[in-house]
């Protein structure tokens, strides 16, 4: 129904329009997450997956175990 504020939503399309945006939202973090774990796998350990654990230590990719005393 159309006021003369302008238009007039109905408070269940909102919910429902509000939901769907904290999915989209949720699925785009989750999205955001495996790029950075992609990223990071292939720049330290140098390979391909989307797997990565924060509290696991990775060492540099740069290492040189022999050093000149």
């Amino acid at each position: 129904m159309r006021t003369q504020e302008g238009i007039r939503i109905n408070q269940v399309y909102l919910s429902l329009l509000a939901v769907l945006v904290g999915i989209v939202a949720g699925f785009g973090a989750i999205i955001f997450r495996w790029m950075i774990a992609l990223i990071h796998n292939l720049a330290f350990p140098g390979k391909f997956s989307i797997i990565y654990d924060a509290n696991a230590y990775t060492p540099s990719p740069i290492v040189d175990n022999e050093k000149e005393i």
